[in-house]
């Protein structure tokens, strides 16, 4: 039966019925219907419950089921007479719609009403799209009105929470004209505020304190300057309280918060998990992506800023995840393949070396498919094992509790209470902080900074805000099997890692980030060099050499071409020069931009200096580059090579055909330095 199937073959119990058992009062709830409860207020018990996380390593496209555990494992606690309650995030209807689908279990490890949880649900979701809309109504309607705080510079957005690329980036056409941007709801600050929020004045308080953009003084503009913070609260007030449904089995469930891990922190409100707290022996909570995202999240900011201890870490992994990450194409994840599945191993590897700077106390737990051979799962056994870690295999996805009694033990041994270890000193610099998390989480080399990166962690310690956990958007993939490689550079001058630093709320954290690339999974930095002709040359032999692999395995190849772009930043301009390779791994995909004529001033403009570099040393660092990461990068759909070339000067020239002229005549001097980078797809 399909999930959906199994969801409406149960009768789901009163939801009032399950609160009371859990020793909530009648006074304290709010229903939507019967089966679905808002909880207005709290009636603690004298319980103090161990609190669980459930992380993942890396995901893949096809779901690696954090939520189907730890819904498993509620139910198989509660079968053992344990008092449990699970505390996950709402989904969001961009997913929903999307590539991932719903996020309320599957199988036999579901929360319930299935349909109303993935769709409006209590109406937080929409709630959060409401003021963060109203509070840019309010902005651009103050600009409008004459402009008292004069507001020179947005940075507050607009949401949606729907897919919808074309209003990724618009221009507001009123007595005035800015850019500006949509991002889906669940990545909106006022989200990551009110999941970090103890209570309604605690939301108003850290509201009124956000930033959302600079006067002509580049002095930070509030929302309580705006006198705004009333409004949004308002919107908010049934918001900030936690929803309660239940599981198959009728075991409580609370649902509150959906901040997305990538962008913010990742996990549900603060309110929820100590509201479960305080009326379970045992609480089941989950963090989004990979542990190197929400569970680094929840344990450096989450945790912190709730003084939570954390009784156990589980980490979940499935064969299936291992072997896409060891090169296996999604038509063959279902053969046995002990060689592949053995290169993914070091995915989990890194996983188990991060969260043991943690903990010790950390339970890897292996969620079972009916496609799973006994020779892969005691491979992964014995590898956990030989980490000095336990090993589980949870079976509740077809079995309900009944295949998450062995799992549920193991928690009940393992649990105990810990006082989680800070990863970095909350008061060292921004630098610092961010050095930490690149080198200890995501196994980088080096961070670069650009200098609009640099200027803005000056801006940062002007208004004395780097003194808070550190928040990086990123992607969801920068660890893969090649992680101990010298080749994966964390480089924070993209923006899908760290181009940028922006405050997110008053005192909760604020993000290194600019994710304006979502769909970019992998960026990987190479090498870079002077600007040469025979640098450049290099690159066509380079290109040749790929279409020869793309033969090999089966792949497609597409034509190199040249294009370039100037953009305006500010009060700068950037001249930025792409010459990009497409070896398309399920796609093809093809250009012929070759004989233009800006390809040809382009290649005439580099020619101009041609002693800069040695063709054949470039040649063989970028061919055995792309050799030892093609293994790891055969199963995203594309990758691009791009060389990219970046410069910021002050705009003289009327035109962006003159300033385009003016960059590549500078890039024919050879003073440019250029980048080697790949991006997986």
């Amino acid at each position: 039966m399909t999930d959906i199937e199994i969801a409406r073959n149960i009768t789901p119990k009163p939801i009032n019925d399950i609160l009371e058992t859990y020793g909530f009062t009648k006074d304290s709830i709010y229903n939507y219907g019967p089966y679905m409860a808002k909880i207005t207020k709290d009636n603690p018990t004298n319980q103090e419950g161990d609190l669980i996380l459930v992380t993942s390593i890396n995901p893949t496209p096809y779901g690696e089921g954090k939520t189907t555990i730890s819904i498993g494992l509620c139910d198989g606690l509660n079968a053992l007479g344990k008092k449990t309650i699970s505390v996950l995030r709402e989904p969001s209807l961009g997913p929903v719609f999307g590539l991932k689908g719903g996020a309320t279990g599957g199988g036999h490890s579901q929360i319930i009403p299935m349909e109303d949880i993935n769709l409006h649900f209590t109406g937080d979701i929409h709630a959060i799209t409401c003021a963060n809309n109203l509070l840019c109504a309010i902005i651009d309607n103050h600009i409008f009105q004459g402009n008292e705080l004069n507001i020179e510079k947005v940075t507050f957005t607009r949401c949606l929470d729907i897919n919808d690329r074309a209003l990724r980036n618009i221009t507001i056409n009123s007595s005035y004209e800015r850019e500006d941007h949509f991002q889906i709801s669940v990545a909106s600050p006022i989200m990551a505020v009110l999941c970090l929020s103890k209570d309604f004045e605690d939301l108003k308080n850290r509201l009124s304190k956000m930033i959302v953009g600079f006067n002509d003084l580049d002095k930070p503009i509030y929302v309580q300057d705006l006198h705004a913070t009333d409004a949004l609260a308002i919107i908010l007030k049934d918001a900030i309280n936690p929803n309660a449904v239940q599981t198959l089995e009728g075991n409580l469930a609370l649902v509150h918060g959906g901040p997305f891990a990538n962008i913010a922190h990742g996990c549900s409100s603060l309110t929820s998990i100590k509201m479960a707290l305080n009326h379970a022996s045992y609480v089941v909570t989950e963090a989004g992506f990979g542990a190197d995202l929400g569970a680094e999240k929840f344990l450096d900011i989450t945790a912190q800023e709730g003084n939570l201890d954390v009784s156990l870490i589980v980490l979940n992994v499935t064969i299936r995840s291992l072997k896409h990450h060891g090169g296996v194409k999604k038509e063959s994840l279902t053969n046995l393949d002990l060689d592949s599945l053995k290169q993914g191993l070091s995915n989990l590897e890194c996983h188990i070396s991060n969260l043991k700077q943690y903990t010790s106390n950390i339970l890897v737990v292996l969620n079972k498919f009916n496609t799973d051979y006994e020779e892969e799962i005691n491979l992964v056994k014995s590898f956990v094992q030989s980490k000095a870690l336990e090993f589980v295999v949870n079976n509740s996805y077809l079995e309900g509790s009944k295949g998450s009694l062995d799992f549920a033990k193991k928690v009940v041994t393992l649990c105990h209470k810990e006082k989680i270890k800070r990863l970095y000193d909350v008061n060292a610099s921004i630098e610092e902080k961010i050095a930490c998390l690149a080198k200890n989480i995501y196994h980088a080399n080096a961070v670069k900074y650009t200098n609009k990166a640099l200027e803005e962690i000056k801006l940062l310690e002007s208004l004395n805000l780097d003194k808070m956990p550190i928040c990086v958007a990123k992607t969801p993939m920068s660890i893969n099997s090649l992680l101990s490689d010298s080749l994966f550079v964390f480089n924070s001058s993209h923006p899908d890692l760290s181009a940028s630093l922006s405050l997110t709320s008053d005192a909760s954290f604020f993000a290194s980030s600019s994710a304006s690339a979502p769909f970019v999974l992998e960026r990987l930095y190479i090498c870079e060099f002077k600007s040469s002709y025979f640098a450049f040359t290099s690159l066509y032999l380079f290109s040749a050499s790929i279409y020869l692999f793309s033969f090999i395995y089966g792949s497609k190849f597409s034509i190199i071409f040249f294009s370039s772009s100037v953009k305006s930043s500010g009060s700068f301009l950037t001249a930025r020069l792409y010459i990009i390779v497409h070896f398309s791994i399920y796609n093809a995909w093809s250009v012929s931009d070759m004989s233009s004529p800006k390809f040809s001033n382009i290649v005439k403009s580099i020619s101009a200096n041609n002693k800069a570099f040695d063709e054949s040393t470039f040649s063989s660092v970028v061919l055995n580059a792309f050799m030892r990461t093609h293994i790891s990068l055969n199963s995203f759909e594309s990758v691009f090579i791009f060389v990219e070339i970046d410069e910021k000067f002050t705009p003289k020239a009327e035109t962006a055909a003159d300033m385009e002229e003016t960059a590549l005549d500078k890039l024919s001097n050879g003073s440019y330095t250029f980048s080697i980078v790949l991006y997986a797809v």
